[in-house]
C-alpha cells in the first residue's frame, strides 16, 4: 500500500540499522537503498534488470525521457540469449514519479552515459542484487506489520497498477 511504501522509505537510514545474524552484527543500511526500492516501484523490472540499468538505456523525445530500454534478463537467460543483438527488451514509460527519481539521481549530468543509475561505483551487481532483499526485509520489519512483504512484491504491485492504468483509465 501507499501507506507501506511512504513509511518504509521513512525507516531506512543508518541509525538502529544493526542486524545481529548469528554471532556477527551486520549494519544493514545502503545509501543506495532508498532509490532501488523506488525505481523497482516505479518500473516493476526485476532485481537483477534494476541493477543492470544504465543512464544510456533511457530515450529521449524533444529533450524529454519516454522510456527506459531494458533487457529483459529473465527471457534472455530463458532463451539463451547472451549476445546482445539478439536481446528481447522491456521498455518502462517514464511517468511523473520515475521521471522525478531520475532527476534527483542525476539525468542531466549522467544524460546518455554508460554508467549504471543505481550504485554506479560498485562493480560486483551480483552481490548488490543478493543483498538488496536482505536489506529491504530488514527495514520492512521495522513497520510492525502482522504481516511480511519482499522486494519481489513491488513488481506486483507494479503490474497491478499498470493495469489499472492501461485497461480501467485510471491514472498511475
Amino acid at each position: 500500500s501507499d501507506k507501506d511504501f511512504y513509511e518504509l522509505l521513512s525507516v531506512i537510514n543508518p541509525d538502529d540499522a544493526i542486524a545481529q545474524i548469528g554471532k556477527t552484527k551486520r549494519n544493514m543500511y545502503r545509501p543506495w537503498l532508498k532509490d532501488l526500492i523506488k525505481l523497482k516501484a516505479f518500473t516493476g523490472r526485476r532485481n537483477a534488470e534494476l541493477f543492470a540499468m544504465r543512464w544510456n538505456m533511457i530515450h529521449f523525445e524533444d529533450g524529454m525521457p519516454i522510456y527506459i530500454e531494458s533487457p529483459n534478463i529473465k527471457v534472455n537467460k530463458q532463451q539463451n540469449n547472451f549476445d546482445e543483438k539478439d536481446f528481447q527488451y522491456a521498455y518502462i514509460p517514464v511517468g511523473e514519479e520515475l521521471l522525478e527519481l531520475l532527476i534527483e539521481l542525476g539525468l542531466e549530468e549522467n544524460s546518455n552515459s554508460d554508467e549504471y543509475i543505481i550504485t554506479p561505483a560498485v562493480e560486483n551487481r551480483d552481490n548488490l542484487e543478493k543483498y538488496a532483499s536482505i536489506y529491504f526485509s530488514f527495514f520492512f520489519k521495522k513497520l510492525n506489520r502482522n504481516y511480511k512483504r519482499q522486494l519481489k512484491h513491488l513488481r506486483q504491485t507494479y503490474i497491478t497498477r499498470e493495469d489499472l492504468f492501461l485497461n480501467r483509465g485510471f491514472s498511475m
